[in-house]
């Protein structure tokens, strides 16, 4: 089974289940990124990782999916 979980920019402040969940993890190991390099594998468009580098000594976001990559270079910048 393949389970694809990927939200857009527009899906991550809706109040659907999933994107209350994907946010929670983020918020939930924010405080142990606290001053460290940190690496998000699966990062998507990389709503995640920008919210990780409010903390995070550094963050660098890895995805498998182009489009992804674009649409959270244009939205976020370089992270």
């Amino acid at each position: 089974m393949v389970s694809l979980e990927r939200l857009s920019t527009e899906a991550i402040n809706e109040t659907s289940l999933e994107s209350l969940e994907h946010r929670h993890r983020y918020e939930a190991v924010r405080t142990f990124c606290r001053d460290r390099r940190v690496l998000d594998l699966c990062c998507g468009v990389g709503y995640g990782s920008a919210l990780l580098q409010e903390t995070a000594a550094s963050v660098h976001g890895v995805d498998i999916a182009p489009e992804a990559i674009d649409e959270g270079e244009r939205t976020y910048g370089h992270l």
